[in-house]
């Protein structure tokens, strides 16, 4: 990984690591992939109906409204996400959903909590990929099926320090996730394109130590790319 590339995500992640919580913002994360090239979903923060206008204006429908602060690890327990903003007049509705849902949270936190719109990717198959970085064996690569219902599905293969492509296509064997990534409803889904996302993660982990953990979920692999949706970034 290029050097002025390493330096750069490092100057995205000192926001982070004066926090308490050591964690990205949705926004800080997305800008840490897009720096290794990790193709995402375009997102932005909106501080008004006006900009959530806007950014349709300029991306189009379907959208996703997002609540993000470092502390909202979990969007959905506070209704922090609102998907599927087929139109204009359902943008409206949604507005006044996510900023009530704002408010909740904000509360709740006891800090600011921000708004993102986001492009919504539609179709494929959700995944997590993700990297953590342990004191004993070093970076641990972690694959599964992704989306909301994660921890209730409890598919997750983990491999310990993976260098090679081959290691990662073992990794995703182990999982119920890869064998769908080959029969996803009938449909090719560009499993090269997941492997080359996980490769990304772990070059930014053998790279930058001051990451602790880079998780991605959900991934949307679809037939054409793997989307990097949702990220998250602890640092050390």
């Amino acid at each position: 990984l290029a050097t002025d590339i390493v330096a750069n995500i490092r100057q995205v992640l000192v926001g982070a690591q004066r926090r308490e919580h050591r964690t990205c913002t949705s926004l800080e994360a997305q800008e840490v992939l897009e720096l290794v090239g990790c193709k995402t979903a375009a997102m932005q923060s909106v501080d008004d109906l006006a900009a959530a206008q806007h950014f349709a204006d300029h991306h189009g429908f379907p959208l996703v409204f997002k609540l993000y602060s470092p502390k909202l690890l979990h969007k959905t327990e506070h209704a922090g996400v609102m998907a599927n903003i087929a139109n204009a007049q359902a943008l409206q509705k949604a507005w006044q959903q996510i900023t009530r849902a704002q408010q909740r949270a904000e509360e709740k936190l006891h800090e600011s909590v921000g708004i993102v719109a986001q492009q919504h990717i539609i179709g494929g198959v959700e995944l997590l990929l993700g990297c953590k970085r342990d004191p004993v064996f070093g970076v641990v690569a972690v694959f599964g099926m992704g989306g909301q219902y994660v921890e209730l599905v409890h598919d997750i293969a983990m491999a310990i320090e993976p260098k090679t492509i081959f290691d990662i296509e073992e990794l995703m064997s182990r999982s119920a996730a890869g064998t769908i990534l080959d029969s996803y409803r009938g449909t090719v889904i560009n499993r090269d394109a997941v492997v080359t996302l996980m490769q990304q993660l772990l070059t930014i982990m053998y790279h930058v130590d001051d990451i602790a953990e880079i998780e991605i979920n959900p991934v949307i692999a679809t037939r054409e790319a793997a989307w990097a949706v949702d990220g998250k970034i602890i640092t050390t």
